[in-house]
């Protein structure tokens, strides 16, 4: 095949293979150092800018502003350089906060190989609080993906809806529907519909500085996803100790982090 050289071939294998399924396309989140330490278990926990991509409600947390960047390298095996990086600023209005997030999964294979891969999501997210229990927030994305060579590109438009209320004092209750409006995308392997799915999440505090998350996803066609994480606040917050598994039909993950934070810089 002339002009297609290993790293090109690969990838091409793997776009064919996930394209082929209904939640292929724009399924990689990005989901930062936080909410993986929860294994993704984060639509109760959602606070701040972290939350777009799993509960925009959560942005309604910010009370000035909020700057997060993340770069992620995927699947390392497959050695073709493909990546995740993420931009994302929230600022807190009289009314609402308001987020603005842009996302890039893809690979840059040179122009002998047929240029570059891309998945780019950009995202404007408004929140606020209906009262001093309920906060709701809307993401509303532009999706466009780009193929090596001649293989096309398309776009188009998606809406999340996301809400979180407070239960008592100890319980957290959230939901989010990921693709409100259903969408597809038109490409040259014809209509791949997004990622469509309800979340479900339950947060409860025993104690001050302790925190139990219970989180359930279902995609459309895909077993749900379970997840069960716990995190611990040490050193009057500075420092936070999270950690969760994760169960989807045959596949179990765990994952474990750490937060640091001082004078307003978190690192985690």
């Amino acid at each position: 095949m002339k002009g297609i050289n290993g790293k090109t071939l690969i990838l091409l294998i793997g776009i064919s293979g996930v394209v082929s399924s209904s939640h292929a396309l724009f399924e990689w989140r990005n989901t930062g150092a936080e909410a993986l330490g929860f294994s993704e278990g984060y639509t109760a926990v959602a606070r701040g800018i972290e939350s777009i991509p799993f509960n925009p409600a959560g942005l309604s947390e910010v009370n000035l502003y909020q700057v997060k960047a993340s770069y992620v390298p995927l699947y390392g095996g497959l050695n073709v350089g493909l990546r995740s990086t993420d931009f994302s600023l929230a600022y807190s209005l009289p009314y609402f906060v308001v987020g603005v997030r842009a996302q890039d999964v893809g690979a840059d294979l040179g122009n002998e190989s047929g240029g570059r891969y891309a998945e780019e999501t950009f995202t404007f997210s408004l929140a606020r609080y209906l009262n001093k229990n309920i906060r709701v927030g809307m993401n509303f994305n532009l999706y466009h993906v780009q193929f090596p060579g001649d293989y096309g590109s398309g776009s188009t438009f998606g809406v999340d809806l996301g809400v979180l209320a407070d239960i008592y004092t100890r319980w957290r209750f959230g939901f989010m529907i990921e693709d409100l409006n259903q969408a597809s995308l038109k490409t040259t392997y014809g209509n791949e519909p997004l990622p469509h799915a309800l979340s479900v999440g339950l947060s409860f505090v025993p104690f001050k500085g302790a925190m139990t998350v219970f989180d359930i996803r279902k995609e459309s066609d895909f077993p749900a996803r379970f997840t069960f994480a716990q995190e611990l606040a040490l050193l009057n917050g500075k420092l936070n100790l999270r950690g969760g598994i994760l169960s989807e039909g045959e596949r179990f993950r765990w994952s474990a982090g750490l937060g640091f934070s001082v004078m307003n810089i978190g690192l985690d």
